[in-house]
């Protein structure tokens, strides 16, 4: 609990410090997004091992620190995971939930267009909520994930649309300390403005 409280403080340190160097409050709103989501790590965790689809939904907030910058801290729930080859011909669905909290910060490459493109990247620090599969829970499951995140999107009035890729770094699986299991995820996210 005491690291959920600190990791809770630096995020909200880290938000307070953007909001101080923006040019104003930036928009903020609804994310809604769907993505497919493996495992990556050893040989032997990943040879039988495909991609399962899930759900984003959440919020965000924007600051703009220039024309050219601007930090958007997100709060979503997500669903991750990876259908597992385990004996022949019979597969088991592992499905993470996640609370995510992205720090991104998005490079606009034509500011001042209507329809603006831009870059985006950023840590990634994930809560597991609950992991489920066919058989039960289980419990083996880190309960932290931190990650990368790298993308590209367009913006249009209040619209914005994006794809990017989450590499987790941290290993999520416990029960075997021979293997690395990571999260890989691939978004496509719409973000609405009020």
């Amino acid at each position: 609990m005491k690291s959920i409280l600190t990791s809770m403080a630096v995020i909200w340190l880290l938000l307070s410090s953007a909001s101080l160097f923006s040019r104003g409050p930036g928009d903020r709103g609804l994310l809604l997004g769907f993505n497919t989501s493996s495992f990556t790590g050893s040989e032997s965790t990943i040879e039988n091992n495909s991609y399962i689809p899930g759900l984003t939904i959440g919020f965000f907030q924007e600051f703009e620190i220039g024309p050219h910058m601007i930090i958007g801290p997100e709060i979503a729930f997500t669903t991750k995971g990876s259908r597992l080859q385990t004996v022949e011909d019979l597969y088991l669905h592992q499905v993470i939930t996640y609370m995510e909290l992205p720090l991104l910060v998005n490079w606009i490459v034509n500011p001042g267009k209507r329809s603006r493109a831009f870059l985006v990247g950023g840590p990634t620090f994930s809560y597991m909520l609950l992991a489920f599969n066919e058989v039960g829970f289980p419990e083996e499951v880190s309960r932290f994930d931190f990650g990368v995140s790298l993308g590209m999107g367009v913006r249009w009035h209040k619209i914005r649309c994006r794809i990017h890729m989450n590499q987790g770094l941290i290993d999520v699986d416990k029960s075997n300390s021979l293997t690395r299991v990571k999260n890989r995820t691939f978004n496509f996210t719409v973000g609405l403005s009020f």
